[in-house]
């Protein structure tokens, strides 16, 4: 392993030149978290809240992955290095990435400050008469600022990680400002930064994370990777078994293996399913064919599902 100092200067010379990287051409596969988390009926929350696992006996991700990264969390959060841990985790969606950090946090009582894609944006105080602050400023001062802030529950004590499942479009046509921007966190922040992104490819067969994060910057962070798998048939069931009975319906075998079927590993589709599907205290699957696909529209009170075969 390098010595430190040779890292912080190879840090400061991140970004300097180009990489070759194009983005432009990815596109990412899979239900959307951001567009789950909308989602409610006329009897309240999505179950994907409502329901959500609390414990790790509660998670469908297997025992040896929940170890893998509660063992990064806990080495992470209490690092002693001048430079902060940083954890990329892949997997497919619905495999639960998501939840199990959220759940280990919880358990380890650590804080999770993420980065959301903000919506409108700050106008450049120091600037005023040029433009608003661009998206990739925004990242970067929302990064600098929580990996170097140090609020109440941290000064009592409590630990905390930076988390980002998301980012500004602009590091798609121009990932090495991305790069320079996690390099500066590295080099003056110590606070555990983590990466939570869907398995996307490009048209010509490219792994999204891999041109996020391209071997140089891989080792210059000394990155870590957890990749996920899709959720086991055995697992999912129970988990999907834990619901119906929380949510006080009749189970049906048949139509259990049926959904577990359909969902092929994803538990955030198979259990929005279960729940669209259900009435009159019973679930009926079997009234849902795979190939169905649902059209979701928000509405002020509950929502209207059009099933088109």
């Amino acid at each position: 392993m390098e010595e430190p100092s040779v890292r912080s200067k190879r840090l400061q010379r991140c970004g300097s030149k180009s990489m070759g990287i194009n983005l432009n051409e990815f596109e990412i596969f899979g239900v959307s978290r951001k567009e789950t988390k909308a989602i409610k009926t006329r009897h309240g929350e999505s179950w994907l809240d409502s329901y959500a696992p609390q414990h790790t006996k509660d998670l469908a991700v297997h025992n040896k992955k929940v170890d893998e990264l509660s063992a990064w969390m806990s080495s992470a959060v209490d690092n002693h290095s001048e430079f902060p841990r940083v954890l990329l985790i892949t997997g497919p969606a619905g495999c639960g990435k998501t939840i199990t950090l959220q759940v280990l946090a919880k358990n380890m009582d650590i804080n999770v400050r993420e980065w959301v894609n903000p919506v409108t944006f700050t106008l450049d105080e120091e600037r005023p008469s040029e433009s608003f602050l661009s998206q990739a400023e925004e990242f970067r001062k929302f990064l600098v600022e929580t990996g170097r802030m140090v609020g109440v529950s941290e000064r009592e004590g409590k630990k905390k990680l930076v988390l980002v499942q998301e980012l500004p479009n602009v590091f798609f046509s121009n990932p090495d400002k991305f790069h320079e921007i996690v390099c500066e966190y590295c080099l003056i922040c110590t606070t555990p930064l983590v990466f939570i992104f869907t398995d996307g490819i490009t048209p010509s067969g490219n792994q999204l994370t891999s041109s996020l994060f391209p071997q140089p910057i891989v080792d210059l962070t000394l990155l870590t990777k957890i990749s996920f798998n899709p959720i086991a048939t055995t697992a999912m069931k129970k988990a999907l078994k834990r619901i119906i009975q929380l949510a006080s319906l009749e189970q049906n075998q048949q139509e259990l293996d049926h959904l577990c079927e359909i969902s092929r590993g994803d538990i955030r589709h198979a259990i929005l399913t279960l729940q669209f599907s259900h009435g009159g205290g019973t679930f009926h699957t079997s009234t849902f064919p795979s190939a169905f696909v649902y059209e979701i529209t928000i509405q002020s009170t509950e929502i209207e599902i059009d099933k088109n075969k």
